[in-house]
Formats: structure tokens, sequence, C-alpha cells
């Protein structure tokens, strides 16, 4: 297809311009390059299509078929390829983002609302969910995860601190059955846990110790997604 094309546009503005060194101003290239490269069309069509005298070019009746047909078309062209760049002035679009519950407390209503009104021709698709997802195999163009479970060919950026999980109790639950003095005393405690999915494993609670970590599997009787 390229071979196809080669020399077309040189043609069209031999035809438009009516001469070569004018061709080649439009295009950049010297009057040899356009002489050369209408000359490679003519060999590769079979057919000559301009007539060249010293003073002028005119189009043969070949020439005149060929031009009626690519001038408009090379023009839809250029008409197509400026409006491609248009898109690149204003986001514009769908942005298709995944997040996972505790990741989406980050895009607040004000940080939502103030990115909408920035971008007023970008549609956001906002699929929050804590099942494990390839974000590039499922279309997304970006998601918000938790550090720790982010691939490592992925490119991150980081949007927060490190993140503390705390452990609390009701008071009431407390005076009944005694608090914890040691994070491996919760496996004798009933605790309430969370797994992403309905078939994944509850998460193992984690902590650290004198720079060590490690984690505890915790009796949770309700298990929550």
């Amino acid at each position: 297809m390229a071979d196809e094309l080669d020399g077309m546009a040189t043609f069209v503005a031999v035809a438009e311009t009516k001469g070569f060194r004018a061709a080649g101003e439009r295009l950049g290239m010297s009057h040899s390059a356009v002489s050369q490269a209408l000359r490679r069309l003519e060999e590769r069509l079979g057919v000559a299509l301009v007539r060249r005298t010293t003073r002028s070019v005119h189009l043969t009746e070949a020439g005149e078929r060929l031009h009626a047909s690519l001038g408009p078309a090379l023009n839809e062209v250029r008409s197509a390829v400026a409006a491609v760049g248009e898109l690149g002035n204003e986001p514009r679009g769908t942005l298709r983002l995944h997040t996972s519950n505790a990741a989406q407390t980050l895009l607040g209503e004000p940080l939502l609302v103030a990115f909408l009104t920035e971008n007023p021709h970008v549609q956001l698709d906002l699929v929050v969910s804590d099942a494990p997802v390839d974000i590039v195999a499922h279309g997304f163009d970006a998601g918000i995860q938790l550090g720790e479970v982010i691939d490592k060919d992925m490119i991150a950026v980081r949007m927060t601190g490190d993140l503390r999980l705390a452990m609390v109790g009701a008071p009431s639950y407390f005076a009944r059955r005694g608090v914890p003095k040691h994070p491996r005393e919760l496996t004798e405690h009933d605790c309430l846990n969370w797994h992403p999915t309905a078939d994944s494993p509850p998460y193992r609670w984690e902590f650290t110790e004198n720079g060590r970590d490690f984690s505890v599997a915790v009796r949770a009787p309700p298990a929550l997604n």
C-alpha cells in the first residue's frame, strides 16, 4: 500500500500548483526531488501524467482522471488528520477507571466534581470492586489500588503516604471477652473480617512488631465483602 501511494501527494501538488518548483515549495522538497517522485509514479503506472515544457506543466488525460479522484481523497485525509489532531488539544472521550473499596475513599465528591468540571468532554466510567482484575485486559485506562496488590510491571504513581489499619472493638465486647494484649490473641476472639470475592480466602490481618511483619488468621463468624 505504501508503494502504491508513493508520489501521489507530489502529483496532486504539481497538478494544483501547475509547476514543479511551486509544488516543491508547498511540500518542502527540491525541484529535482519533485521531478523524480513524479517520474517514478509515471513509471509505476505505465502512463504519462503531465506534459512538461520549459515554461509550464499540463496534465495529460490520464493525469486529469487521476487528479479528479486523488484531489478530493487527499482533502478528506487532510481533514481527518486535522480532526484527530484537535483531539489532543482538550481531553475527551470515555475514561474507564477501576478502584477498590479501600482506594475509592480518595475519590471524594469534590475531587470528582472538580475533574468533570475541568474536563466537560470526558465521560467517566468508574467501577468500584475488590475483585482482582487485570486493568489492561479488561479495558480500563487506569486503576487505583493498594500498593501491595499492584503488579510489578505496572506503571504506578503514589497518591498517598502509607495507610494504617487500626484494630477496634466495642466497649461492651471488651467488657465481656477482655482486651487482647497481643495480636496473636485475636485467634481467640470473634472478629469481623473481609474477603474481596465470594471464592477468595478471608483477609489475614497484618501487623508489624519490632520491624518484622506478620499476619494473623482471625476467627471470623461473619466474613463480608
